[in-house]
Order: structure tokens, then sequence, then C-alpha cells
């Protein structure tokens, strides 16, 4: 893979990050990807969703950004058609997008637990061998992501942030990806989450089940946008695409963002 400078990046460029903490480990493996966590370059900065303390949106160099990871990914925008930013396709509305988020940086919260609660929430995940563990885990993510509701934050995870800069710049800056299994969301969204065939009510991934369901309940509080755009969005091959449910992974095996290389900081 090619290694790349500072001075090569563009702004626009996602930038994905692997990990090497025991949270970013377990989002990994449940993302099923080698990335942890998502920022974008706005030309002089890195932003993104800060997944230290849950203070807010962060602005911050790109060697501060990438301290903490093992190696960080270069992911560049192009379109269906192939057109990349230049005359023809300007970067400004991406730009004035991470402006926007920026500046109303301190009205944002997320934290790396709520990723991972989200991720054991929509995932099919072979229970019987990781319940007792994720339990506990699920338990801290609820509590964190009911602290931010208090707080009367707008919870915004990595991802998402990313993909909204390009959402919200206009209809040529999509960014197309596979999204979650609309029938797992649904089921978990019922009034009465649906258990597994294969588990008992008794058992830890029965409980883990009901946390997930109880965990995508306090999203929908904390996202009240969420359930119009479930409502309105037809499922595409089984999946939903929705900012709210976007990842690492969804980013990385996007058609409209190709790796550009590693970054060299």
């Amino acid at each position: 893979m090619e290694t790349i400078g500072t001075s090569a990046l563009q702004p626009g460029d996602v930038l994905l990050f692997h990990g090497n903490g025991l949270l970013s480990k377990f989002i990994r493996f449940f993302d099923g990807s080698q990335y942890s966590h998502a920022a974008i370059w706005d030309g002089e900065h890195v932003v993104e969703a800060e997944c230290q303390q849950g203070n807010g949106i962060c602005v911050d160099t790109i060697e501060k950004a990438c301290s903490t990871a093992a190696f960080t990914h270069v992911y560049r925008y192009t379109t269906t058609s192939g057109q990349r930013f230049n005359g023809a396709l300007p970067v400004a509305p991406v730009q004035d997008q991470i402006k926007r988020f920026s500046e109303d940086r301190e009205g944002y919260a997320y934290s790396q637990i709520v990723l991972l609660g989200l991720l054991l929430a929509t995932r099919k995940i072979p229970l019987s061998t990781f319940a007792p563990l994720l339990r506990h885990f699920m338990d801290d993510a609820a509590e964190q992501l009911n602290a931010l509701i208090n707080r009367g934050a707008k919870v915004v995870i990595c991802s998402e942030l990313v993909y909204k800069c390009y959402e919200q710049a206009g209809s040529e800056y999509e960014i197309d990806v596979a999204g979650v299994e609309y029938d797992v969301i649904q089921a978990k969204l019922a009034p009465r989450a649906t258990l597994m065939p294969s588990v008992t009510p008794d058992s830890d991934a029965a409980h883990l089940e009901k946390d997930g369901a109880a965990f995508l309940a306090s999203y929908q509080i904390a996202k009240p946008e969420l359930r119009n755009a479930l409502a309105a969005i037809e499922p595409k091959n089984g999946v939903v695409a929705v900012p709210e449910f976007v990842t690492p992974r969804d980013l990385a095996t996007s058609p409209n963002l190709l790796l550009v290389g590693q970054l060299q900081t």
C-alpha cells in the first residue's frame, strides 16, 4: 500500500483509524472491519466526533488525531460516474458542512462505547459464545447513552458525522453504504423484542437481546429523526441505509470512497 504524507491530504478526505484499545478491538470485530474510528479532513485540521471524553466534536491536528491509532488509512471521494473534486465537482459544499459541525461542536457528544452498543444491538452475534462478556459492555453503553441524553447533547457517532458531511452537501455528494439489516432493527424496535429461537428466556443471550432492544429505544430518544427515517426508507436487499447507523465498515466498503494509502504523520 502506498504511504502518503500530510501534505498530500485533500479537503474532504476521509480518515479511518485502526485503534488497539479494548473497545476499538470489539468495534473492529463486530463491525467486521479493520477500522474502529472515522474522521474527516477539512483542509487544515481533522474534524471528528470526540471518542475520549464525549465532550463534543473535536478539531485536531493530524498528529494528535492519529496519536492513538496503530495506523490511519486515507479514503478519497469519487462519484458513481468517477468524478473527483476539481473544477467540475467543487469540494466547497462538503467543506461548508464540515465547518457547520465544527462551529456547533459543543452541542454534540459521542462516546466510543455508544458505537459498540449500537453494533451489539444491530448485528447478528454468536450470542452463546459472547453474551456473558458483552452484557457488561451493553450496560456501560446504555448508561453512557442515557447520560448524554440527560445532558441534552446531540449524539453523533464518528462515522455518522463523516457521512452527514457529504449527505447534507447535496444530492450529487452521495456516499453509497450497505446499511444494517432491516429485520434485526424492526424486531428490536417492536414493543416486545423477538428472541432468537436458539436462546432460552433466562439466558445471558436472551438478556443481551432485550438489552439491545432497550438500547435502540434509548437511541431513538437521542435521535428523534431516526423513527421517521426508518419509516420512510424502503429496504434494499434486506438492509436500510440511514446516517444514524453508518459505521466505519460502511465507509470503507462504499464504492464512493477510494483507498488512497496509509498516512505517514
